[in-house]
C-alpha cells in the first residue's frame, strides 16, 4: 500500500490530507469510522484496536478543526484535517 500526505491552505484555514490506495471504506460503513472500537474487517484482516481515527477526531475538534474521508472500495481513501487559520491556544492566539 503506498500513501501520500499533502496540505493545503483555504480560505479560513489548512487542510492537511493523507491519501492512501488502500482497500477503501464501504459506503455502509463510512459514517463510522471515527467511531471508538468500530472496526469494518476483524483483526485477522486489519490490525489495530479501532481507535485511531476516533483519537485524532477529538485533537481535531479540540483545535476547532473537523475530521473527513473520501473513499472509494477498492481503490483507497483520502482522510483529511481542516484547522481554522486562527486556534486560541490556552487564552494565547496563534495565526
Amino acid at each position: 500500500m503506498n500513501s501520500h500526505v499533502g496540505e493545503t491552505a483555504f480560505v479560513g484555514g489548512i487542510r492537511v490530507a493523507v491519501q492512501d490506495n488502500g482497500h477503501g471504506i464501504d459506503d455502509s460503513f463510512v459514517n463510522n469510522v471515527f467511531t471508538p472500537f468500530r472496526k469494518k474487517h476483524n483483526s485477522k484482516e486489519i490490525t489495530g484496536s479501532g481507535l485511531g481515527l476516533a483519537i485524532a477526531k477529538k485533537i481535531a475538534i479540540q483545535h476547532q478543526g473537523k475530521i473527513g474521508v473520501t473513499t472509494a472500495p477498492g481503490k483507497g481513501s483520502t482522510f483529511f484535517v481542516d484547522f481554522p487559520r486562527q486556534v486560541v491556544f490556552n487564552g494565547d492566539l496563534r495565526v
